[in-house]
């Protein structure tokens, strides 16, 4: 019966000795894979701004587009002047209106909306130019006097 006891007792050692080999199995997997975690969390750390840099770079953008929107709207000042100042003061209508004794700034807004012959002035539209801040009463003696030209 003792032969049985020490039979039954290798065997139970033997059990024993495969569970523990596959803990440690078991353990090395797991140790194997909390490196890689933990290195991976490192690397999300390494790589990861900080809030302040995250604010700075939120702040150089915004500048950054503030700039831009100021040059856009200069270049959009520049653009619209250059275009008003490079008019052709020595076209037809510019002639006809100096002597009708228009002021400049009737006259530069009647050439900037191209109305650059006396037949233009003749076709205005007077309702065309109220928003410009230009009186009924001038718009209408314009168109007057342009079309007495023409029929002369």
């Amino acid at each position: 019966m003792s032969s049985m006891n020490l039979l039954n007792m290798k065997k139970e050692i033997q059990n024993l000795n495969n569970i523990v080999y596959n803990l440690k199995n078991e353990n090395k997997d797991l140790k194997d894979k909390l490196e890689v975690i933990n290195n991976e969390i490192i690397d999300v750390k390494i790589k990861k701004p900080s809030i302040i840099e995250i604010t700075s770079f939120v702040d150089d953008i915004r500048e950054e587009m503030t700039l831009l929107s100021n040059k856009l709207d200069e270049i959009n000042r520049k653009r619209f002047l250059k275009e008003i100042i490079t008019l052709d003061k020595y076209n037809e209508a510019y002639i006809f209106l100096k002597q009708l004794n228009i002021e400049e700034k009737t006259i530069n807004v009647l050439l900037f909306l191209n109305n650059n012959t006396i037949n233009d002035l003749c076709n205005l539209n007077i309702e065309e130019f109220l928003p410009f801040n230009i009186s009924r009463n001038t718009i209408e003696y314009i168109v007057t006097k342009a079309c007495e030209t023409i029929s002369n």
